[in-house]
């Protein structure tokens, strides 16, 4: 009587085929939320991150670029690692830092998702970065000299977010409204609208 109850030899093993699928996944879950290997892969992340800061504010000439940046998680900021100690955003120097190592920050980040395959947004919209070098006028055109320290500066600026545009997987897109209107083929193979001379974003007619 009691082996009339036992089950089938078939359902036994359908029955440890599903106690064995359900401990993988059991295993699977605890692995991923372990801990320790979820601040491995943060500080793995970060370690990346952190890096391509650097090499941006490098390029861009930013102050303090001799020195490592990261991205600091706590603050939500960029931080330099000087020889006397951490350097925050807000004490390096001026908005052109301040403004460089924002970009640097941004690139870096949408760089990582994109790797990374994260369902984030991939364009990044920026209104007049020009103005931490024009700050009191309107450059239309830019037509100071092409040595221009001011002028140098922006174009070093547009040409790294030109090239980063092109080095992240995936596609990505930069919007950038500007008036500034560098001469560089480049540039203006990228402008899309140029809203001027009564050509305006939102037409009159629409008021």
């Amino acid at each position: 009587m009691f082996l009339q109850t036992l089950p089938a030899m078939g359902e036994l093993n359908e029955l440890r085929a599903k106690v064995e699928a359900i401990e993988a996944e059991i295993e699977r879950i605890e692995s991923q939320t372990d801990p320790e290997r979820i601040r491995d892969r943060m500080d793995s992340a970060l370690s990346r991150i952190s890096h391509d800061i650097t090499t941006t504010a490098v390029a861009l000439g930013l102050e303090h670029s001799e020195w490592p940046a990261r991205f600091d998680t706590r603050t939500l900021s960029v931080i330099v690692d000087g020889p006397d100690g951490p350097i925050n955003l807000t004490d390096m120097g001026s908005a052109e830092n301040w403004v460089g190592y924002h970009i640097a920050a941004h690139l870096a980040l949408h760089r990582h998702f994109a790797v990374s395959d994260r369902p984030i947004p991939r364009f990044l919209f920026l209104d007049q970065p020009s103005l931490v070098y024009f700050p009191g006028d309107d450059p239309k055109g830019v037509e100071a000299p092409a040595d221009d320290e001011d002028i140098v500066a922006l174009t070093r600026l547009f040409k790294l977010i030109h090239d980063w545009v092109s080095a992240i997987p995936g596609g990505f897109q930069v919007i950038v409204t500007e008036h500034a209107s560098l001469s560089d083929q480049w540039y203006q193979d990228s402008i899309v609208e140029t809203w001027r001379h009564g050509r305006k974003l939102v037409p009159p007619s629409w008021s």
